[in-house]
């Protein structure tokens, strides 16, 4: 193992960041690194800056994408860039490096450095980076910690984070069969599930192995071998399971402490709470760390409150935002987690009590917003019964998750307005669009409709006195015209008068065969009515929408118009397009022009789903 730690060189900055590109560059020509290419580079508290940092990663992406005779002779697996004074332009650097590293990167340390995502650029970058994590599928742990992301960096993280797949866990009691008789599973949804989790790796006793023995991305097999990952060795009648596990949501750990967060940030990283595994789970489809700083650092998690997601400490984190992350943990632990432990249910019981009476010292500034709404989930039972069921508890803390999120939207709202957040402004710019295409929506009076004009007539008559105007003769209707299906006769030519009646002639007639004689049943329709049924079936796939598009081309179209690509899912554009064409929405937002704009805008996004961003668990 190549373990390069700079810790104790005197030099730092981009003179280090030139040394350190050396050394890399050096290794890939080295026998040592044919023997050994596993590599951890440790380059802490050296403030290698954005300057210095860009030689290192050039140098490593360059040591990543050589192949000599045996594969690839460079493996990254830790990287730790603690306290370098490292800001977006890193992170840019950085993304190519994690995209080839993908297989092998098992821990990254970016805390302590002046990571701030503010602008547009910085957004783009940020995003960037984000994605490059999909096909991670054995990293650990990621540390954001001691950086002031800012808030738009929370709201597209949780973007990102819902746009990649679920992680996949297949639980080796469901593929072991029985002894006596063989059962078969009635649960299709979860059938289905397992059965796209299933592959065939060419290696799967390899999480990341080169040449064509690499094994599908993602998947990794969780009962063999055992003793490679110092877990007990499994029965035989266990049949080989697979699971799924990459990008964001497969890592054990994220670490967001002292990243000066505020309670919006805390309402989006709330969902990805909800959504994250528990660390136990996703520890066994990952490579244990080894024994020392690295293991020492995922245990203080674990004894930590958080579980997965780290978020303490943060100073600038309100009781709001606390009380929030901290239901959004015990639901976690009643979805994902065992429910029934009498840990969660006590757990979730002290949440609901100190909820209630952060609702009761929250005063009436949300009342108007946390009040309404058909959709929001509500409880009927106090939360201090002692013999409350674990299904109603269940519920409570959902109810209460719900409120304590509407009570940061509306103060939001109330606060910095629906800019505040990307998905509320484009699903508002999206609303009125949606509007125009259907004008009778709008308070306008119908169009006239216009007369047809008086055609003047084709022939004309003078009216001269003394004589009397001759009386046209009537046109003959079409309908009184010889049938086009009797045979047309060719009465004999009368030459007397011809000039060729000295030569002989013949007579010739023309005779056409009758019209074949098809059989009608009584119950057949005329042929009238059956076009009038193909017209009218015709009619009915066609859309009422503006030039006949159907609902989901004007979707794509609006949410095209409004920017909405890849910030709204193809759900909430149709469910903004329903709200639009509904009638009766305008109605109800004329009874609620009484509540505040911000009790206005929170209704409106509540009813099309355009709170949060859709993820899937």
């Amino acid at each position: 193992m190549g373990k390069l730690n700079y810790i104790n060189r005197k030099i730092e900055g981009r003179k280090l960041g030139q040394v350190i590109a050396k050394d890399l560059i050096k290794r890939i020509r080295s026998k040592a690194a044919c023997r050994d290419p596993v590599v951890e580079l440790d380059v802490s508290g050296k403030a290698l800056t954005d300057e210095g940092f860009a030689e290192v990663a050039s140098a490593l992406v360059e040591s990543l994408n050589f192949a000599g005779e045996q594969g690839k002779v460079v493996r990254l697996e830790e990287l730790c860039l603690r306290d370098n004074q490292l800001k977006a332009a890193s992170l840019q650097a950085l993304t190519p490096v994690i995209r080839l590293a993908c297989h092998d990167l098992r821990d990254l340390d970016l805390s302590d450095n002046t990571f701030a995502i503010n602008t547009d650029d910085e957004l783009a970058v940020w995003e960037d980076f984000l994605t490059s994590f999909s096909r991670c599928c054995v990293l650990r742990r990621i540390d954001f910690s001691g950086s002031a992301l800012g808030p738009r960096a929370f709201e597209l993280l949780t973007r990102v984070y819902a746009k990649q797949s679920a992680v996949d866990l297949v639980s080796q009691e469901s593929t072991r069969p029985n002894s006596d008789e063989e059962t078969v599973s009635t649960d299709v949804p979860t059938f289905e599930r397992r059965a796209r989790a299933l592959s065939i790796a060419s290696d799967p006793n390899k999480y990341a192995s080169d040449g064509d023995s690499e094994p599908a991305k993602g998947l990794k097999r969780v009962n063999e071998p055992p003793e490679k990952f110092g877990q007990p060795a499994v029965q035989a009648d266990v049949l080989p399971t697979y699971a799924r596990t990459q990008g964001l949501r497969s890592i054990p750990y994220l670490v967001f402490s002292n990243t000066a967060m505020t309670e919006a940030d805390a309402l989006n990283l709330s969902y990805i709470v909800v959504c994250h595994h528990l660390p136990q789970h996703l520890l066994t489809m990952v490579p244990p760390a080894k024994a020392g700083t690295s293991a020492q650092q995922l245990a203080a998690y674990d004894e930590s409150q958080c579980r997965g997601v780290i978020y303490l400490p943060n100073l600038t984190l309100g009781q709001t935002g606390l009380k929030v992350l901290e239901l959004a943990e015990a639901v976690r632990n009643n979805i994902i987690g065992d429910p029934t432990t009498a840990e969660n249910h006590e757990t979730s019981k002290t949440l609901i009590k100190s909820s209630n009476a952060l609702r009761r010292s929250s005063g009436a500034r949300s009342n108007s917003i946390v009040s309404a709404g058909p959709n929001r989930r509500r409880s009927t039972p106090s939360a201090g019964d002692s013999d409350r069921t674990v299904e109603d508890t269940e519920a409570i803390a959902e109810s209460e998750l719900d409120r304590a999120r509407s009570r940061i939207q509306g103060d939001t709202l109330q606060e910095v307005g629906p800019t505040r957040t990307e998905l509320w402004r484009v699903a508002l710019k999206m609303l009125p669009l949606s509007r125009d295409i259907r004008p009778q929506l709008r308070n306008e009076p119908p169009r006239p409709v216009p007369k047809p004009k008086a055609k003047p007539p084709i022939v004309k008559t003078l009216d001269i006195p003394g004589i009397a105007p001759k009386a046209l003769k009537q046109l003959t209707p079409l309908t009184t015209q010889r049938d086009p299906n009797q045979p047309i006769i060719q009465r004999d030519l009368n030459l007397t008068k011809s000039p060729w009646r000295n030569y002989p002639h013949k007579k010739t007639s023309l005779v056409l065969p009758p019209p074949p004689i098809t059989p009608s049943s009584p119950s057949s329709p005329p042929a009238l009515a059956i076009s009038l049924l193909q017209i009218k079936a015709n009619q009915d796939y066609r859309s009422t929408l503006p030039l006949g598009f159907p609902e989901n081309v004007w979707a794509r179209i609006l949410g095209s118009a409004a920017g909405a690509d890849g910030i709204m899912s193809e759900g909430q554009q149709r469910s903004v397009l329903h709200y639009a064409m509904n009638k009766e929405t305008l109605s109800k937002e004329r009874e609620s022009l009484g509540l505040k704009e911000s009790a206005q805008i929170w209704h409106v996004l509540e009813t099309t789903g355009c709170l949060t961003y859709e993820m899937s668990i």
